[in-house]
C-alpha cells in the first residue's frame, strides 16, 4: 500500500511499468502495509501501480468491458459458424458434381451397349435374311413374294430389340461375339418368330395354418319367473384353418378346431346364493367367405361371413330354470368379422376381430361372443 488508505470494496485502475492503464481490481481485505485484490477485468502483475478511482468510474469502466468482451464472444461464435456453414456447402456441391458425374458415365455405358446390340441384331436380321433369300430362290420363287418376306422381316426387328435379354451376365460385351452368330438349330427354323412373354404368377392360392383366438362370451336370458339378467365372460380356442383365393376378390375357406364357452353372473343378478356360471368345451367345424376391401403392398384389409358347427363334449352349468336341452345340442354360429393378412412370401400371419351370434335363438336366451384371433398361415 506503502502508505496509501483504503477499505474493503474500494476501485483501484491497475497501471503498468509505462504507466498505461491495464484494468480494474477492488479491494477484498486490507492489512497494515498490503490488501487483497479482485481483479475486475484486465490484467496484473508484480510491480504495477495501483492508483484509487471512483466507484461510479469504475463500476462504468467495467461493464463497458464486459460488453465488449460479450461482443467479441459473440462475433468469434459467428464466425465460426459462417465457416462451418461454408464448408458443408462446398462439399454438397463436390457430392453433387461426384453424383452427377457417376450418372453421366452411367448413361454414357447404357446408351453405347444399347447401340451396340441394335447393330448386332441388325446384322443378324440382315443375315437371316440373305439365308432365307438364297433357300427360297432355289425353289424358283417370284421377286416380289421375296421382297415382303424381306419387308417383314425387317419390321420385326424393332419388337425384338425390345426383347433382348437384360440381365448382366447377357449385357456383358464380352459375350456379345458369341450371340451374334445364330445356332445351327436357329439357322434351320422357318421365317415366323412369335415372342411370347411368361409371367410366373407368384401369387399363393391355397393356404394352411393355425389360429388361436379368445372370445368375450355373453348369455341373455328371459326366465318367466324372474326379470331379465345376463351373463358374460373370458373364453378361448383353437382351430386350424384353410383359405383359397377364387380370383382377386374373393376367396373361401375351412375351420376345424376346439373353443371353451364360459359366462358367469353375481348372486344380486341372478337370484342364485353362490352366483350363476355356464361352462362348456365344443368341437367346432366352419366355413367362411371373404371378400378383400384394400390391397397394399401384398397386404389385404378384407370383411368375412362365416358359419360354424358346434357339438359340446362336456360341460358344467349352474344357472336356474337352464336345462342341458337348452344348450347340449347339436348347433351353430353364424357372424363376421373385418381382418387384416400380412403376407410374407411362404408365410401369411392373419388379424381378425369378429363376432357371433349362437343359432338359433330363442324366446328366453341369446347367446353370443366377440372375438379376436390372430395366427400363421403357410403359402402353398
Amino acid at each position: 500500500l506503502q502508505g496509501v488508505k483504503t477499505k474493503k470494496g474500494a476501485y483501484f485502475d491497475i497501471f503498468n511499468l509505462e504507466k498505461k492503464k491495464k484494468g480494474i481490481a477492488q479491494i477484498d481485505r486490507v492489512g497494515d502495509r498490503k490488501a487483497i485484490v479482485n481483479l475486475k477485468t484486465g490484467s496484473i502483475s508484480k510491480r504495477w501501480m495501483l492508483q484509487p478511482v471512483s466507484k461510479e468510474l469504475a463500476l462504468y469502466e467495467i461493464e463497458k468491458s464486459q460488453k465488449r468482451k460479450a461482443l467479441m464472444t459473440r462475433i468469434h461464435k459467428e464466425q465460426i459458424k459462417r465457416k462451418i456453414a461454408f464448408k458443408k456447402k462446398q462439399l454438397d456441391r463436390e457430392k453433387k458434381k461426384r453424383v452427377a458425374l457417376k450418372n453421366k458415365l452411367k448413361r454414357e455405358r447404357q446408351i453405347k451397349l444399347a447401340r451396340r446390340r441394335a447393330l448386332i441384331q441388325k446384322n443378324l436380321l440382315a443375315k437371316k435374311k440373305r439365308e432365307i433369300k438364297r433357300k427360297l430362290a432355289s425353289y424358283s420363287l417370284d421377286e416380289n413374294i421375296l421382297e415382303d418376306l424381306g419387308e417383314e422381316i425387317e419390321q420385326s426387328s424393332e419388337v425384338l430389340s425390345y426383347n433382348l435379354p437384360s440381365s448382366d451376365k447377357e449385357n456383358d460385351p464380352s459375350l456379345i461375339k458369341d450371340n451374334m452368330e445364330p445356332s445351327e438349330e436357329n439357322r434351320e427354323t422357318n421365317v415366323g418368330i412369335e415372342l411370347v412373354e411368361i409371367k410366373e404368377d407368384k401369387t399363393s392360392r391355397f393356404k394352411l395354418g393355425l389360429i388361436p383366438f379368445v372370445t368375450y362370451d355373453f348369455m341373455r336370458i328371459s326366465p318367466l319367473s324372474q326379470s331379465n339378467y345376463s351373463m358374460s365372460g373370458l373364453g378361448f380356442g383353437t382351430m386350424f384353418s384353410t383359405d383359397f383365393v377364387l380370383n382377386r376378390f374373393v376367396s373361401a375357406g375351412a375351420s376345424i378346431g376346439g373353443k371353451r364357452f364360459f359366462a358367469s353372473a353375481r348372486e344380486d343378478e341372478c337370484g342364485q346364493t353362490r352366483g350363476c356360471s355356464l361352462l362348456i368345451y365344443y368341437a367346432s367345424a366352419g366355413l367362411h367367405l371373404k371378400l378383400n376391401l384394400i390391397e397394399f403392398y401384398g397386404h389385404k384389409l378384407w370383411l368375412k361371413g362365416e358359419g360354424t358347427l358346434l357339438q359340446p363334449i362336456s360341460y358344467s352349468n349352474e344357472v336356474p330354470n337352464l336345462t342341458k336341452e337348452s344348450f347340449s345340442p347339436f348347433h351353430g354360429t353364424l357372424g363376421g368379422g373385418l381382418g387384416l393378412d400380412l403376407n410374407f412370401k411362404q408365410f401369411t400371419l392373419p388379424f381378425v376381430v369378429d363376432f357371433n351370434i349362437h343359432m338359433p335363438p330363442t324366446q328366453t336366451i341369446l347367446t353370443g361372443s366377440f372375438g379376436a384371433q390372430f395366427g400363421l398361415f403357410y403359402n402353398f
